[in-house]
């Protein structure tokens, strides 16, 4: 009923420009781009991005310095997951609370 899910997602064209750079891993000059590993939280199929983090990363091994937040100019609009992932959760706890809302109203009218 409730999971995490972690994976990661190329941002090329948000965040810096792919770069040729020394990487400390491989110990060879690789290319870096711009990455945001992220986890989404589940309950049942609705979810909620609950950690974004952005980093430099290299092509072949993955590792690089993590980004600061305000270098990657990116809406969460604008992040290519599916709709319930992102907004899912939110949706939920709305229609409860307006469930309850209501409930409240109707309990006072009787």
């Amino acid at each position: 009923m409730i999971g995490e899910i972690s994976s990661q997602l190329d941002l090329t064209g948000f965040g810096k420009p792919p770069q040729r750079g020394f990487c400390k891993e491989c110990k060879a000059e690789r290319i870096f781009r711009t990455v945001m590993r992220y986890k989404v939280l589940f309950v049942i199929i609705f979810g909620a991005i609950s950690q974004r983090r952005f980093y430099f990363a290299c092509t072949y091994c993955n590792n690089g310095p993590e980004l600061d937040r305000s270098t990657v100019n990116i809406p969460l609009s604008k992040i290519p997951l599916s709709f319930l992932a992102k907004y899912g959760l939110a949706i939920v706890l709305c229609v409860v609370l307006l469930g309850m809302l209501w409930q409240g109203i109707v309990s006072l009218w009787k």
